[in-house]
């Protein structure tokens, strides 16, 4: 492949902007040090880099929330089995208390799988 710029010169690198092809003399860094062909592309990419970053930070926020609802939930539902626990004693009907009881254990089991992935730096 030969540069964009200089048709007789092979090309080293692309611009992880605009894809185009770059000699080494064609070759420039942004500010986050990637590859670029211009400061057009650098301030491009900057933008981009900072979209990414707040999509990043808001799923962060999300699965937080997320991870507290699942570990309400949960425990909202152990709660009933507890509850249920008397009533199927007297009763014999013990699947309601086993449904809610592994339903318990799913959510709470995901709030902290959710919880743990939110404090997780990447």
């Amino acid at each position: 492949m030969k540069c964009s710029q200089h048709n007789q010169t092979d090309a080293v690198a692309t611009c992880v902007f605009c894809g185009r092809a770059l000699c080494t003399a064609c070759v420039t860094q942004s500010k986050s040090g990637r590859v670029v062909c211009s400061v057009r592309c650098s301030e491009g990419i900057a933008g981009t880099e900072t979209a990414l970053e707040s999509v990043r930070q808001k799923t962060i926020t999300s699965n937080r929330y997320a991870g507290y609802f699942l570990l309400g939930t949960g425990t909202l539902l152990a709660a009933f089995a507890v509850f249920e626990i008397r009533r199927a004693s007297q009763t014999g009907r013990w699947l309601l208390v086993a449904f809610l009881a592994a339903m318990a254990l799913a959510f709470v089991v995901a709030g902290i799988a959710l919880s743990k992935m939110a404090k997780t730096k990447i």
